[in-house]
C-alpha cells in the first residue's frame, strides 16, 4: 500500500494544458489515485466478507442459532464484532463508507465529478485514503485472530467451569453458590456498546447481563460454611496475538484460616486443571489489596471484586 500511494503522490509540476477545472498530469493522478482507492477497498469488503463466512464456517453459527443461510454472515459479522471489542463493526463500518464515497464518483464520472461544485477528494486526500485503507488490511489478521482466541479461550472457561463444579459438589460435598456463579456481569461501558447490544439482541436474545469475553466465577460453600471462590481469568498477549486462562483461588473462611483445607482444595483444583492445560496458572494469593492496587495484573478485578465482597459488597 505504501508503494501504491507513492506511485500516486503529486509530483507533475510541468507540462500544463488548462482544461477548465484541472491541469492534465493532475487530472490522471488524481484519477490514478481513484483507481487504486477503489480496488483497495473492494478488497477490504472482500476479506471482510469473507472473514464472516469463515467465523460461520470455524465456529457452526448455523447449528448454534439457527439462521437462515441466507442471513449466517449477518450473525457471524456480529459474532465477530462482538468478539473483537467493536473492532470488526468499525473497520466494516469505515470500509462502506468508502465504498459509497467511491460510488458516488463512478456515478457522475471523473470529469463531471471533477467538474462539479461538491466536496471533491482533493489528490492529497486520495493519497492519504490509500494510506488509511492500508492500515485497515493490515489489522485485518489481528482482529480475525483475537477474535478465534477469545472465543475459544471463553468456551474453555465454560469447560473448565463445569468440570470443577461436578468434581467439588460430587467429590468433596461442596454446594454451588448458584447466583454468584457465572461469567462477570456486562459492565456499564461495556453494555453500552453497540457490539455487547447487538450481540445480546440477535445472538442472546436480549437477555443476558452476562459478557463471557470476561472472566468466569465459581462460588462454593462448604459444611462449615466457608466460601471457595475460583475464577478463571483470560490474559491476553495482544502482541503475540493469543488469550490464555489463569485461574485465581479464593476461601472466606468465618473463623481462622485452615493452611491444610487451603492445601487441599489447591491441590484438586490443579490437578484437574493441569490435566486440561498443564501450563494453567493458579494463583493463591495472600494478599487482595495489593492485586487490587495493581492494574497491570490479570487478577486485578477480580481482587477489586472480593475487596468489596468482603467489605459486605456482592
Amino acid at each position: 500500500m505504501n508503494e501504491a500511494a507513492a506511485a500516486v503522490s503529486i509530483s507533475a509540476q510541468s507540462g500544463i494544458v488548462k482544461l477548465g477545472y484541472e491541469v492534465v498530469d493532475l487530472r490522471n493522478e488524481w484519477e490514478q489515485a481513484y483507481n487504486t482507492l477503489r480496488e483497495s477497498v473492494a478488497g477490504l469488503l472482500a476479506r471482510l466478507d469473507a472473514s464472516a463466512e469463515d467465523w460461520a464456517k470455524a465456529t457452526d453459527i448455523a447449528f448454534r442459532v439457527g439462521p437462515p443461510e441466507d442471513e449466517e454472515k449477518i450473525y457471524s459479522a456480529v459474532e465477530m464484532n462482538y468478539w473483537s471489542r467493536g473492532e470488526f463493526g468499525k473497520l466494516s463500518e469505515e470500509a462502506e463508507r468508502y465504498s459509497s464515497r467511491l460510488a458516488s464518483v463512478a456515478e457522475a464520472g471523473i470529469d463531471g465529478y471533477l467538474k462539479s461544485e461538491t466536496n471533491r477528494w482533493t489528490l492529497p486526500e486520495l493519497v492519504e485514503d490509500i494510506r488509511r485503507v492500508g492500515e485497515m488490511h493490515a489489522a485485518m489478521p489481528r482482529i480475525r485472530a483475537m477474535c478465534r482466541e477469545r472465543f475459544e479461550s471463553s468456551c474453555e472457561r465454560w469447560e473448565w467451569a463445569e468440570a470443577l463444579i461436578e468434581f467439588f459438589t460430587r467429590e468433596i460435598n461442596f454446594v454451588l453458590i448458584e447466583d454468584e456463579t457465572g461469567y462477570k456481569l456486562v459492565s456499564e461501558e461495556a453494555a453500552a456498546s453497540s457490539c455487547f447490544a447487538e450481540y445480546t439482541a440477535r445472538i442472546c436474545g436480549g437477555e443476558t447481563c452476562a459478557d463471557t469475553r470476561e472472566w468466569f466465577e465459581i462460588a462454593f460453600r462448604n459444611m462449615e460454611e466457608t466460601k471457595i471462590f475460583i475464577y478463571i481469568v483470560p490474559r491476553e498477549d495482544t502482541q503475540n496475538l493469543t488469550v490464555r486462562n489463569a485461574v485465581l483461588l479464593h476461601i472466606d473462611y468465618t473463623g481462622a484460616a485452615d493452611e491444610r483445607f487451603n492445601r487441599e482444595v489447591m491441590d484438586n483444583a490443579a490437578e484437574l486443571l493441569r490435566a486440561k492445560d498443564a501450563d494453567v496458572e493458579i494463583a493463591v494469593p495472600q494478599d487482595l489489596a495489593a492485586i487490587s492496587l495493581d492494574r497491570e495484573n490479570v487478577f486485578f478485578e477480580v481482587g477489586k471484586k472480593l475487596q468489596a465482597r468482603a467489605n459486605g459488597v456482592k
